[in-house]
């Protein structure tokens, strides 16, 4: 008998659940879902390959590969979106460029860049991958990502420029030596 009665109060909520999730409430929910919907990719870096090949070949890029056909890639479209906001307010895009790649769209492209899941995020430095960020919780932690990855870039593009210059310098000394010894 206790069996039957767990059985039949099972049934029970089971159906009530089912009548509450019918509810009035999923009418409302749908009309507006249907006409309150924003495209927010209008509102998103778009990036194709023909864009990345002329000119992801300069400076920094930081990309999110991503997909519609993907949950996961759509949920972080938003924080994607925030991310660039954020960028844009406090000028990283002066120093890194930000850029988002639909994949159902450009699949060869994705697919060359080895994307096996969404959403990725990939640095690029003068066209080629430097990194890929994996462990991030909010929009903050990707955005420290970038900020951190500009200072070690600008930090080493300073030091190769230093070098340069001690170079140059070391050579005109020894031609000014060897110029000294011939006269």
């Amino acid at each position: 008998m206790t069996l039957l009665t767990k059985y039949i109060l099972i049934t029970v909520l089971i159906l009530f659940n089912a009548l509450c999730i019918k509810g009035n409430g999923s009418d409302v929910e749908d009309n507006f879902s249907e006409s309150q919907s924003i495209d927010i990719n209008k509102y998103l870096k778009m990036l194709s390959p023909e864009e990345f090949k002329q000119n992801g070949q300069y400076g920094l890029w930081f990309i999110f590969f991503g997909s519609n056909a993907s949950v996961k890639s759509e949920t972080f479209t938003y924080m994607w979106l925030e991310i660039q906001n954020q960028a844009d307010k406090e000028n990283i895009t002066s120093n890194i460029n930000l850029g988002m790649v639909e994949c159902t769209r450009y699949y060869v492209f994705c697919k060359e860049n080895n994307i096996e899941y969404f959403p990725t995020l990939l640095l690029f430095n003068n066209g080629k991958r430097e990194d890929e960020l994996k462990d991030y919780e909010n929009s903050d932690d990707v955005l420290d990502f970038i900020r951190n990855k500009i200072e070690v870039f600008s930090k080493n593009r300073q030091k190769e420029k230093v070098e340069e210059i001690v170079e140059e310098i070391g050579k005109e000394k020894a031609e000014e030596k060897v110029e000294e010894k011939v006269e």
